[in-house]
């Protein structure tokens, strides 16, 4: 729970296990997201009613847990920012640590608001590492990159 940035309870009793989780990833600083379920089923009486009393973010789509992961990062990014600003050291940028040489090409190729199948194209010419899904989810979270349809577009800051 600690290492995640959202906790996504997909359906669970009033007294299931992921209440559980639920609690442990709130005390922990993260997200919590649920799924509701049929108001009749009693396996979705738990999910349902920690959405009732707030105690977790509505999810219908991918896009909700993107958003959220989105906001945690930030929020933890700010909080580690004021830590080391009170401790004298140097604030980190990123909350997930330094983009490295592979994340600042892909991102450059992403200023022209390419396709998923042309970023595929100069991913293989700039022969980049690991798996580009998971690259383009990271930048995504970290509020980077964002996408629309089938193109990605890099988030210019303000």
């Amino acid at each position: 729970i600690g290492m995640t940035l959202v906790t996504l309870i997909v359906q669970s009793g009033l007294n299931g296990g992921a209440l559980i989780a639920a609690r442990l990833a709130a005390l922990a600083g993260r997200e919590v997201a649920a799924l509701p379920g049929p108001i009749d089923a009693p396996a979705s009486a738990g999910s349902n009613a920690l959405l009732a009393k707030g105690g977790a973010r509505m999810t219908l789509a991918p896009r909700d847990l993107i958003r959220a992961a989105r906001e945690t990062a930030r929020r933890l990014a700010e909080d580690l920012g004021r830590r080391h600003w009170l401790s004298g050291e140097r604030p980190g940028v990123l909350p997930f640590g330094s983009l490295d040489r592979h994340d600042r090409a892909l991102l450059r190729e992403l200023d022209d608001t390419p396709t998923e199948h042309e970023i595929k194209a100069w991913a293989d010419e700039l022969d980049l590492p690991g798996d580009l899904r998971r690259r383009l989810s990271r930048l995504e979270i970290m509020g980077l990159i964002d996408r629309a349809g089938q193109r990605y577009h890099r988030v210019h800051a303000e």
